[in-house]
């Protein structure tokens, strides 16, 4: 088919108020390649208002049918105003003026409407999850992504298409990158970016907490931190590497751990390494439906080294207890919903 064939009948759908949203997009597109698109739709006007002439007998229905065009087109597009009164036959000596007026007007309202959809740009998918929900993602480039509980992944609806891929991150999740050497994949959490090409790793960044982790399973990634104005990087991340940023401080440090406990959540493990009670604590009211009331500041002294493997919030307690060596204690409330932690602290 020919594109002035493809213009006319695209035309003539949009005319009928019968054109979809895909095909109003190709009719706008089809207008801006084509450099005699303006003098298309005159000729697709005259030949519409000339049929218009020989079927109707009472030219003030057509003045109507008229009058009816033009309010489409100023309702639709701000930027025409074109003022019509019914005047019985006047019209008629100036149907190709008038003609001429509405293909500007279709023209430039096209055109403004795929600048405004330009404008606003993409729209975005956004996956959440609640207390002790983890779920398991398929982004459009095959990458997949571990979402831990308490969390907001979100992302442009073109993920993929772009010349990088893009997504922000409040929360914890793991990440298995599809490697696309010339389309970066980049995370966005707080003012803390990562980048690579294609790897694995697992980023910690909740909006509550202090620090934001960055963990590498496989491959490489760059850490950088964004000051408002610039971006600075940070290190440059091997498997096998951890990254741990402070974010009042914007200190940070980057070290070597065990690769087998970086994402290890999302198998429904839990490794803590010389980690304070209160951020197990954390951990755990995110991951099991339970809040814990803590009586006196005397356990904030308390650190562990441990690991709870499929473990039940019963279970983790009273590891957590024979660990402390019986210097915390804890009780469920009625409904289960509460543990009180008590103790005299740790040495």
């Amino acid at each position: 088919m020919s594109v002035d064939r493809e213009i006319k009948e695209l035309m003539q759908l949009y005319l009928a108020g019968q054109a979809s949203q895909q095909q109003a997009k190709r009719l706008s597109a089809l207008l801006e390649q084509e450099s005699d698109a303006l003098h298309l739709i005159e000729n697709e006007m005259q030949e519409v208002w000339s049929k218009e002439l020989r079927t109707e007998e009472d030219s003030s229905g057509i003045d109507e049918g008229l009058q009816k065009v033009w309010e489409k087109i100023y309702a639709e597009n701000g930027d025409i105003s074109i003022r019509t009164s019914r005047r019985n036959n006047r019209w008629l000596g100036y149907a190709a003026a008038i003609s001429f007026l509405f293909a500007v007007g279709v023209f430039m309202f096209l055109r403004s409407e795929r600048q405004a959809q330009t404008v606003l740009g993409p729209k975005w998918v956004t996956r959440s999850t609640k207390v002790g929900e983890k779920v398991k993602i398929l982004l459009p480039d095959s990458s997949v992504v571990f979402l831990n509980a308490m969390s907001t992944l979100r992302y442009a609806d073109d993920f993929g298409m772009a010349k990088s891929r893009e997504i922000y991150l409040n929360g914890q999740a793991f990440f298995d990158v599809k490697s696309k050497v010339n389309k970066p994949f980049i995370v966005h959490t707080d003012k803390v970016l990562t980048t690579v090409l294609g790897t694995s790793f697992d980023i910690s960044a909740y909006t509550e907490e202090e620090q934001i982790r960055v963990s590498v399973k496989t491959g490489k990634v760059k850490v950088s931190k964004w000051d408002g104005h610039l971006l600075h990087e940070l290190s440059e991340l091997a498997s096998g590497m951890q990254l741990v940023y402070q974010k009042s401080s914007t200190v940070y440090m980057a070290n070597t751990a065990r690769v087998a406990d970086f994402g290890a959540w999302s198998d429904n493990r839990f490794v803590f390494r010389n980690e304070p009670l209160k951020d197990i604590l954390k951990t755990l009211t995110r991951n099991y439906k339970t809040k814990f009331f803590v009586v006196g500041q005397n356990l904030d002294s308390c650190r562990f080294n441990a690991s709870f493997n499929n473990k039940n919030i019963k279970q983790i307690m009273d590891q957590l207890h024979i660990m402390s060596g019986g210097n915390i204690t804890y009780n469920f409330s009625r409904e289960g919903q509460q543990i009180t932690i008590k103790g005299k602290g740790c040495e």
